[in-house]
């Protein structure tokens, strides 16, 4: 953090090493010095109206970009806390300037890896579910909705609502599953859900559990994928799989018994 006490004239009084490091001034260069000389005209310009009400016995936070001695801009959030006497004057300012450049970038970097998997689902066959055990009922649910072509918030995020939507033959298959997740088991299931129009289709879901503390499974996430017309295809090639081997069975059987045929 960068640590600065400033008096009521705005001039630096105290500058801490990382503060003068960031900005490649040393004491003598900067202490006793008016802070707009010290700042960049548009770093000043920020900071002037907040220092004012700091120096009138408010407390500021604010955020700010302070320029580096190398040029980098520095995207800080800056604590502004009155220094006041015995009499309750205020007599000056303690400037506290947190870098958060490395924070702000790891969430814009975030939020583009969520922009390229939001684009990567919509409009396909898959969707990310994701529950914590904290919350037994809630889960992540804007995909599911999307799969079963529900309305956005139909389902209330809740593993209840989910629940009553599986084909009862397929009941047993989700709750074993639920089971071995909440012992910090990956599982892969596949379940009818009920979807918009009141037909059942079939979903494949794959999860893994996220351990928290001692290895305890703390929450659980994982995709769901439309899988219907391959299982379609699948039954009918079962099923004409079974018929065919009626006939052989019942043909090989005439040939060997042409009288009773």
């Amino acid at each position: 953090a960068f640590i600065g006490l400033i008096d009521t004239n705005m001039k630096l009084r105290f500058a801490n090493e990382p503060l003068l490091k960031s900005i490649g001034r040393t004491k003598d260069e900067v202490i006793g010095k008016p802070v707009e000389d010290i700042l960049a005209a548009s770093t000043f310009s920020v900071s002037k109206p907040n220092l004012l009400r700091a120096l009138q016995g408010e407390e500021r936070v604010y955020e700010n970009i302070l320029t580096s001695a190398d040029g980098t801009k520095l995207d800080v959030v800056v604590h502004l806390v009155p220094e006041v006497d015995s009499l309750g004057k205020t007599t000056g300012v303690c400037a506290l300037l947190v870098d958060r450049s490395a924070l702000k970038q790891a969430h814009e970097e975030l939020r583009r890896k969520e922009l390229r998997i939001q684009t990567a689902v919509e409009g396909s066959s898959v969707g990310i579910i994701e529950f914590s055990f904290d919350d037994p009922d809630w889960v992540f649910a804007d995909h599911i909705e999307s799969l079963l072509e529900l309305e956005p918030g139909e389902l209330k995020n809740s593993r209840k609502m989910i629940r009553n939507r599986i084909h009862p033959d397929d009941l047993k298959i989700n709750d074993l599953a639920k089971t071995q997740e909440a012992q910090g088991h990956g599982t892969k299931i596949e379940i009818r859900l009920k979807t918009k129009s009141g037909d059942y289709c079939w979903f494949a879901i794959n999860s893994r559990a996220i351990g928290g503390k001692m290895g305890t499974p703390q929450r659980v996430i994982g995709t769901i994928s439309d899988i219907d017309d391959l299982k379609q295809a699948q039954l009918r090639a079962t099923e004409d799989v079974r018929r065919r081997d009626e006939f052989l069975a019942m043909l090989s059987h005439e040939l060997r018994n042409p009288m009773a045929a």
